[in-house]
C-alpha cells in the first residue's frame, strides 16, 4: 500500500479531523484509489466521504487513510463495511497459510485473515507467509491489534498520548498526528549516527516507535506488545553443499512462484551477481519478456564499476527486456530533496534503491521483485571472510593498538574490529559508519548512550548462544534488515505507486537458509557457497565466480570533484550547529576522507536531515 494512516481513540474523545488531513497531506506516494474507513465503537467499520468533516467524525472511535495503486488493489480490495465479528484492515499480501499456497481465485486478503482470525486467534500471525502491515478489529474481544509481518517487508510507526493512538507505514506521516510535537531522540540519534536507521523500535523521533518485525501490539488505556515470532537459530543440518543448494532451489521455486501472480506489469533489478539474476531466471520460467533493470554510472572513469555486460548475460539467455540506464552524478543529485525526506530518518548516502524503483515505474511496472536480503541470510557480506582473522587478533589487541589511525582503509577496519569482544559486538563494529569515540568528538554533549550495547539489548537481550561466529553474525544481520533496505525501498517503492516483493524473505526460504551449515555460506574468502550451488544451473559462469560490485558509488572521487562544493557547504553549516564540536568535524574530514569517504558523506546526511527535519 502507498499510504497507510490512522488515528485511534482512547477516551472516548472525537477524532480531530485537521490532524488527520495534515497526515495525509504529508504522503507525497501515488494513489490510484483512496478510500477514508471509520471505526464504528462496535469495532465495525464504515466507508466515510474524502471530504471528512469534524460532524461526520462524531461517533467515531477510529478513522484510517487507506491509499492505493493498482496493482496493490489486485486482491486486496479496500474494504467498504462490515458488521463481522473480526475485520482487517489489510496492507500487503498472503503467500501461504499453514504452509498451503493461496490460490489467486480465493478471498481477499481482509478477508482471508479475519476469517483465520476467527478461527485460530493470535496463532494465525504465526501461521502466515505473507508480507503486510494490518489492524485487526476483533469484537469478540473488544481489542484492536496492529500487527506486522515476520520479517519486515513492511514498516509500521505508531505514536501515542492519553487521549490518541495515531500509526502510519512512515515516520514522517506521523508529525502532524494529535498532540505531537517533533523532537529528537537522544538515543536514536546516537545510534542512528552509527547505521543507517536506528535499532528498532528506536526511531530518531522522541516519541514515535517502530513495531518491530514480528510483533503485534494491542490498543486501548494501556498498549501491550506482544511478540509472535523470533529468528531461530541452531538449526544446522548435516547437508552437504549440494543438499543444501537443492533444498535452497527447492525453496526459491516456491517463493517466486508465488510472488509472480497477478495482472499488474512485473519487472525486477539484475546486477552482475548471484541474487537478482538468480530471481530473474526462475522469475522467466513464468513470464515472458521480463522487464529487468540496470543501474549503471556514465562516466568512463567508473566503468570497471558497471554490472550491465555481466547482467546482460543472464538476461539474453532467458529472453529478458533488459534496460540499462547510465546515471552521472547530476541526475543522481537531482532528487536528493525527495531521497531525504523519503528517508525518514538518518541514511548513509543518496540511496540507489531510489532510482531503481524510479527506473521499474518509468517502464510501466506495477510490481518490483527484488533480491533483498540473501546477503543477511546466506553471508553476503565482506566482513564475513575476516572472522578467522579477528578470532585469532582479538586475543592481542595490543599489536593492532600501535596501528595509527587514518594511515588506510583497510587498517582502520583491522583496529576497530580488533576491539571487539564478542559476535554481536563484531556486527557493531563493522557495520556502525561513525564509532563510539568518533561520535564522542562530533557530539560530546550527548553522553550515557553506547550503540554496540544497544544491538545487544535489542536484539539479542536473551543472551542466545550461536553455533559458530558466522551463523552469529547472520542472525545480527538478520535481525536488522528490515531497519534500512527494506524500510527505504518500501518508502521509494511507495512514493511511485509499486508493489514490492521479496522472494528471499519467503518463510520457507528464511527456514532452509538457517538449516544450511555455516561451512557451506562462508569459507575463507567465498561467501554464499550453499546459494552459488543452488543457482549454477541457471546462471553464466561469470555471476558465480567474479566479485560482484552492487550498486556501488564512487563518494570518494565525486566528494573531491563534482559534489566538493556541496560537501564543503553542508560541512561547514555542520559545523556551526549548537550541538557540534567544530573541532570533532574538523578532524574527520581531515583523518578520513581520503580513506573513508563513506563518514563523510554519513556527516553530510545528519546536516541535511537537520536542515529538513529539525530545521522545518
Amino acid at each position: 500500500m502507498s499510504t497507510f494512516i490512522g488515528i485511534l481513540s482512547k477516551r472516548g474523545k472525537d477524532i480531530p479531523v485537521e490532524n488527520l488531513r495534515s497526515m495525509i497531506a504529508s504522503s507525497q506516494n501515488h494513489h490510484d484509489q483512496e478510500s477514508i474507513i471509520g471505526i464504528r465503537r462496535d469495532l465495525s467499520i464504515t466507508p466515510l466521504p474524502r471530504e471528512l468533516s469534524q460532524e461526520h467524525a462524531r461517533e467515531i472511535l477510529g478513522v484510517c487513510f487507506l491509499g492505493m495503486s493498482h496493482s496493490e488493489l489486485e486482491g486486496n480490495p479496500i474494504p467498504q463495511n462490515s458488521v463481522d465479528t473480526v475485520t482487517t484492515l489489510f496492507d500487503g499480501e498472503v503467500y501461504a497459510y499453514q504452509g498451503v499456497d493461496l490460490k489467486e481465485e480465493d478471498e481477499p486478503y481482509h478477508d482471508f485473515i479475519s476469517r483465520m482470525f476467527m478461527r485460530d486467534g493470535s496463532d494465525t500471525l504465526h501461521n502466515l507467509n505473507a508480507q503486510f502491515m494490518a489492524l485487526i478489529l476483533d469484537q469478540r474481544k473488544q481489542e484492536i491489534i496492529l500487527v506486522r509481518d515476520k520479517h519486515g517487508s513492511k514498516s509500521v510507526f505508531y505514536t501515542e498520548n492519553a487521549d490518541y493512538f495515531s500509526f502510519a507505514n512512515a515516520a514522517r506521516f506521523l508529525f502532524t498526528s494529535p498532540g505531537y510535537q517533533v523532537a529528537m531522540d537522544e538515543e536514536g540519534f546516537w545510534n542512528n549516527l552509527s547505521f543507517p536507521a536506528p535499532p528498532q523500535p528506536q526511531t530518531v523521533y522522541k516519541g514515535i516507535h517502530a513495531l518491530e518485525r514480528g510483533h503485534y501490539l494491542t490498543v486501548g488505556d494501556k498498549t501491550e506488545i506482544h511478540r509472535y515470532y523470533r529468528i531461530e537459530v541452531n538449526r544446522q543440518e548435516k547437508w552437504d553443499d549440494q543438499e543444501a543448494g537443492q533444498m535452497i532451489d527447492e525453496a526459491m521455486k516456491k517463493s517466486i512462484k508465488r510472488r509472480v501472480k497477478g495482472k499488474a506489469s512485473i519487472g525486477a533489478p539484475i546486477s552482475g551477481g548471484v541474487d537478482s539474476p538468480y530471481i530473474c531466471a526462475h522469475a522467466a520460467q513464468h513470464i515472458n519478456n521480463l522487464d529487468v533493470y540496470t543501474f549503471s554510472l556514465s562516466d568512463p572513469a567508473f566503468a570497471p564499476m558497471n554490472e550491465h555486460e555481466k547482467a546482460a548475460l543472464t538476461a539474453h539467455k532467458y529472453g529478458m527486456n533488459h534496460r540499462v540506464k547510465f546515471y552521472s552524478v547530476q541526475d543522481l543529485f537531482e532528487d536528493y530533496d525527495k531521497i531525504i525526506e523519503m528517508y525518514d530518518q538518518i541514511g548513509n548516502n543518496f540511496g540507489t534503491y531510489y532510482y531503481v524503483a524510479k527506473q521499474a515505474a518509468e517502464g510501466g511496472n506495477g510490481t518490483v521483485l527484488t533480491g533483498l536480503a540473501a546477503d543477511e541470510i546466506h553471508g553476503g557480506f565482506h566482513y564475513f571472510k575476516f572472522i578467522k582473522l579477528w578470532q585469532a587478533i582479538k586475543l592481542f589487541p595490543a599489536i593492532t593498538s600501535l596501528i595509527p589511525r587514518g594511515y588506510s582503509s583497510r587498517m582502520e577496519d583491522l583496529k576497530n574490529l580488533s576491539l571487539a569482544k564478542s559476535i554481536d559486538d563484531y556486527y557493531a563494529h563493522a557495520f556502525s559508519k561513525l564509532k563510539e569515540r568518533e561520535k564522542h568528538l562530533l557530539f560530546p554533549h550527548i553522553k550515557g548512550y553506547h550503540s554496540h550495547r544497544s544491538i545487544h539489548e535489542l536484539y539479542n537481550h536473551d543472551n542466545l548462544k550461536f553455533t559458530d561466529d558466522v551463523e552469529g553474525l547472520l542472525y545480527f544481520m538478520f535481525a536488522n534488515v528490515p531497519n534500512h533496505h527494506l524500510y527505504r525501498f518500501e518508502q521509494f517503492a511507495n512514493h511511485f505507486g509499486l508493489k514490492v516483493r521479496h522472494p528471499f524473505l519467503d518463510d520457507d526460504v528464511v527456514d532452509v537458509a538457517f538449516r544450511v551449515p555455516s561451512v557451506w555460506k562462508v569459507k575463507g574468502d567465498v561467501r554464499k557457497i550453499a546459494l552459488k550451488r543452488a543457482a549454477k544451473p541457471y546462471l553464466p559462469p561469470e555471476s558465480l565466480v567474479k566479485k560482484k560490485l552492487g550498486l556501488m558509488l564512487p563518494l570518494g572521487s565525486w566528494l573531491n570533484n563534482e559534489l566538493a562544493d556541496f560537501a564543503h557547504t553542508h560541512i561547514n553549516d555542520l559545523k556551526k550547529r549548537p550541538e557540534v564540536s567544530p573541532a570533532g568535524v574538523d578532524y574527520m574530514v581531515k583523518t578520513y576522507q581520503p580513506i573513508k569517504p563513506a563518514k563523510i558523506m554519513k556527516l553530510i546526511m545528519i546536516e541535511l536531515w537537520f536542515k529538513r527535519f529539525m530545521d522545518q
